[in-house]
């Protein structure tokens, strides 16, 4: 499994939810394990784990600290392409990912970054 190097601040170019872009201005700074997703209203506390999903990509579980979906386990997955970050997670209880898509309907997360 390659180690993506998370450690820093990531702004978020595109978020989609549901099919549905989000036109907020938002980052991800990366700790360790954990991060935050900051917009100018909130801050989101999240902690991670990366997860060998030995295929295309490798997998995220996220622990998100605070709400939405406080103590919920959110599964996605994870890649680095092109110094473009790539995380797509479901809605909890759900499957994991097994592409970057959030079809209309779900709570599914897609986001992509680059790093500051």
């Amino acid at each position: 499994m390659e180690i993506i190097n998370l450690i820093g601040i990531w702004k978020i170019e595109k978020a989609i939810v549901g099919g549905d872009e989000l036109l907020e201005e938002a980052s991800l700074i990366f700790s360790d394990n954990k991060f935050e997703r900051r917009t100018p209203d909130t801050v989101w506390k999240r902690n991670f784990q990366l997860i060998d999903c030995r295929g295309k990509f490798q997998g995220i579980d996220i622990y998100p600290q605070t709400e939405p979906y406080k103590g919920q386990l959110l599964k996605g997955i994870i890649k680095l392409e092109n110094e473009k970050l790539y995380i797509c997670h479901s809605e909890p209880d759900k499957v994991r990912p097994v592409a970057f898509e959030s079809p209309k309907n779900t709570k599914s997360v897609v986001s992509i970054s680059v790093k500051q």
